[in-house]
């Protein structure tokens, strides 16, 4: 993987849009996205086989994130540097 710190990258998650305190905007772009919710988030540390993210709650596609349990299938695609 060649992303170090600083990087942008998209990860994205599977949601339920049913769920308790999903909005409009979210439940859309899932319906876009084969029910992925994605979202940007900055690498923070890059290896050879791994990176690091940290993720703030803010809302409901980062809480999605934040509580996912161990083997989510999570996607991530892009590369930006801000």
């Amino acid at each position: 993987l060649e992303y170090e710190p600083g990087h942008v990258l998209a990860l994205e998650v599977q949601g339920n849009p049913k769920a308790e305190g999903i909005d409009e905007k979210t439940v859309k772009d899932m319906e876009k996205n084969d029910g992925w919710m994605r979202a940007p988030y900055t690498v923070t540390r890059g290896k050879e086989d791994s990176f690091d993210i940290l993720i703030k709650v803010v809302g409901f596609k980062s809480r999605t994130l934040a509580t996912a349990e161990p083997g989510t299938p999570v996607r991530f695609g892009g590369k930006f540097h801000v």
